[in-house]
C-alpha cells in the first residue's frame, strides 16, 4: 500500500485490547468522506471505520468502499477490510433512511 506511513509509539491500546498482533510501527493512512485518518489495525470492520470517522450510532449510516474504475462496495458493519489490499484506502459514507438497516418486524 502506498499510503502507509511509519510512527514510532502509535496508540497501540486498540490493537492490545484487541488481542491482535501486527507490527506497531505500522499505520495505514485512508480517507473516510475525504477526511485523513490513521489506523494500526489493517482489517478494521465497517462500524469501526464508522466510529472513527464519527458517525454515529453506527446503524445509521453505511460505508462504502471507493475503489478506481469500481462502483463504490458497501463494507456491512461485521466485515474486515483488509487495508493492506491495493487500492483499499477510499470510503464514503451516507445516513441511512429512517428504515434501512432495521430488521423486519
Amino acid at each position: 500500500m502506498t499510503d502507509q506511513a511509519k510512527k514510532g509509539d502509535g496508540d497501540r491500546d486498540s490493537d492490545v485490547q484487541a488481542g491482535k498482533e501486527r507490527d506497531p510501527g505500522v499505520r495505514y493512512v485512508i480517507h473516510i468522506d475525504k477526511k485523513e485518518y490513521e489506523l494500526s489495525d489493517p482489517t478494521p470492520t465497517g462500524a469501526q471505520l464508522l466510529r472513527l470517522a464519527g458517525k454515529t450510532p453506527v446503524d445509521q449510516f453505511a460505508i462504502y468502499l471507493r475503489q478506481a474504475g469500481q462502483q463504490p462496495r458497501r463494507i456491512p458493519l461485521k466485515e474486515h477490510v483488509d487495508l493492506r489490499t491495493h487500492g483499499v484506502e477510499r470510503f464514503v459514507t451516507l445516513p441511512l433512511d429512517q428504515t434501512e438497516g432495521q430488521d423486519a418486524a
